[in-house]
């Protein structure tokens, strides 16, 4: 399993919404809220944005438009904020646990 892969099934698992779901084009805000939540958990891992625009079938302009809306939104919201914060947490965990 890769970091892609990992960051996808800990953000689904923090906000309920299916990695189908998450990997699909819908503009729902829930959905669009996870793509943010895995692209900022990504590239805070280093992950380049054109590697996360692969993932996710998607171009690098609109990944770094999202990163930058999520960083944006990681300041003014605090669920937003709680919610990343979790799944880091989580993401960290499982990738030490593959490493193990």
């Amino acid at each position: 399993m890769d970091n892609s892969e990992i960051a996808i099934k800990v953000v689904s698992n923090v906000t309920g919404v299916s990695p189908k779901s998450i990997l699909s084009t819908s503009r729902k805000f829930k959905v669009v809220e996870c793509r943010m939540l895995v692209v900022l958990l990504l590239k805070r891992d280093g992950v380049s944005d054109e590697s996360i625009g692969w993932s996710f079938k998607r171009g690098r302009v609109t990944i770094l438009k999202s990163r930058r809306v999520a960083e944006d939104t990681l300041v003014f919201s605090k669920t937003f904020r709680e919610k990343f914060n979790k799944a880091h947490e989580l993401y960290t965990e499982q990738k030490s646990l593959r490493v193990s």
